[in-house]
């Protein structure tokens, strides 16, 4: 029934090869890496599956119908080059599943906050009694979910590098949260990276945007917004945002208020922009008004985001490990009343950190810097608030915190990729977090 090839074996990419099996195709699997890890290989194996480690040379797209690329894997990968060449159709696993699965998409991308709106996003479906499943960029890869039952609603956190291999999403409804620089390691220029993120808007059904971005509201895929949302106060039926009432701040549509802003959990403006995108996204759907409150008020966030960590001796410590670039790193400090004493520094990704530097410099006690970029990051802070380069996390830790004086934050939020020191964000965020333990045994 034909012959495909699959590029990349990470989860997503074995998630591939097994679907393509399902449907009867014969698959040629390639990695570069030079062996698998451990276990990673299923046993037996298909046999219908040809799988190569350490690459294969470029002439063995030749035959196949598709080459089928995980997210990871750049446009200048030879493989990709040569597919185009000979006019190979090149996608993504989120192309596969749309045109395979005829159900609703909730499609969320942005460069921050995608997994936590996600995440509430499908609660309050969940809530409302819709069978719902969600993947792609956070949890399951979405050919897994597509080897299940079908759901009522998918709801797909989506990265630029997944957009960017995608045709026919056309989903229910469709949010870019914001935009600012990240992956320019990958993507040629900001611009690439702003239309990449666009793609999502082409063919949905409800379009949701961030009035206050104003690279989000330029894209012209968005066209219309059906709906926007924002800190500043809706002035329509439209518009989702913050409503000064006679008892307080408040969540609200237009002239109506949905919920106090004091029941929003979290930290901040960010928790209350993260409920406002989600409220704008199910706006069209008919769920439970109830439900969808009670949704927002049992959210507790996601790990690594903005998580309260602990308290000693009136120092309170929050792990956004999460934060990998510029602008999120900015949000999560802006997040807070108190002074903060911030731990950041990593794999810089070709991002510019003048705009942070400016933004850390008018909020942070002080900086303590690891990891790669620190040197640059360092430069740009130096003369403006006081800078320390460290060698590591845990020193990183014990050095804020005899920075910081009681009633101070101490925020983990590195605006820059893990990899140098770390597997990922995550590893990262629980080096934080045992440094923070260590603390208290000292």
């Amino acid at each position: 029934m034909g012959k495909d090839l699959v590029l990349g074996l990470g989860r997503s990419g074995w998630a591939s090869v097994n679907w393509l099996v399902s449907q009867g195709r014969t698959v040629i699997a390639v990695d570069d890496r030079p062996a698998p890890a451990a276990g990673e290989v299923p046993t037996p194996l298909p046999p219908d599956v040809i799988l190569h480690w350490g690459g294969v040379a470029p002439d063995r797209i030749a035959g196949c119908d598709r080459l089928v690329a995980a997210p990871g894997v750049p446009e200048t990968h030879p493989l990709i080059q040569e597919a185009r060449r000979l006019g190979i159709e090149v996608m993504g696993d989120i192309e596969l599943f749309v045109r395979a699965i005829r159900r609703p998409i909730i499609a969320i991308t942005g460069t921050n906050g995608k997994s936590s709106v996600a995440t509430l996003t499908a609660d309050m479906l969940h809530r409302s009694g819709h069978r719902v499943r969600s993947g792609a960029n956070l949890g399951t890869p979405v050919l897994e979910l597509a080897a299940e039952s079908p759901a009522d609603f998918y709801v797909f956190e989506l990265s630029s590098f997944q957009l960017e291999r995608t045709e026919s999403l056309c989903p229910r409804a469709a949010v870019v949260l914001n935009i600012s620089q990240d992956h320019l390691d990958r993507h040629p220029s900001i611009d690439d990276y702003v239309r990449a993120k666009a793609r999502i808007y082409r063919g949905a059904g409800t379009r949701v945007a961030n009035r206050e971005d104003p690279l989000v509201m330029a894209m012209p895929e968005l066209v219309r917004s059906d709906y926007t949302f924002g800190w500043d106060p809706p002035e329509s039926e439209q518009a989702f945002g913050i409503r000064t009432t006679g008892s307080g701040l408040v969540l609200a549509r237009g002239r109506e208020s949905i919920l106090p802003l004091t029941d929003v959990p979290g930290t901040g403006r960010a928790s209350a922009l993260n409920a406002l995108a989600a409220l704008a996204l199910t706006a069209d759907l008919g769920l439970d008004p109830e439900a969808v409150k009670e949704a927002i008020r049992s959210f507790r966030g996601l790990p690594h985001r903005l998580e309260f960590v602990g308290t000693l001796r009136g120092v309170r410590f929050f792990d956004d490990s999460k934060a990998t670039n510029v602008g999120s790193a900015v949000t999560a400090v802006e997040s807070f009343d108190d002074p903060v004493v911030l731990i950041a520094g990593g794999v810089g990704k070709g991002q510019d950190f003048t705009l942070w530097s400016e933004a850390i410099a008018r909020k942070a006690r002080s900086v303590f810097l690891i990891g790669e970029s620190a040197g640059s990051m360092a430069d740009l802070l130096r003369g403006q608030c006081p800078v320390e380069i460290v060698a590591d996390l845990h020193e990183a830790v014990r050095s804020a915190f005899r920075a910081a004086k009681a009633g101070d934050v101490v925020l983990l939020a590195p605006a820059c990729a893990s990899f140098d020191q770390f597997h990922g964000y995550a590893e990262r965020g629980r080096v934080f977090q045992s440094a923070f333990r260590e603390l208290g045994h000292g």
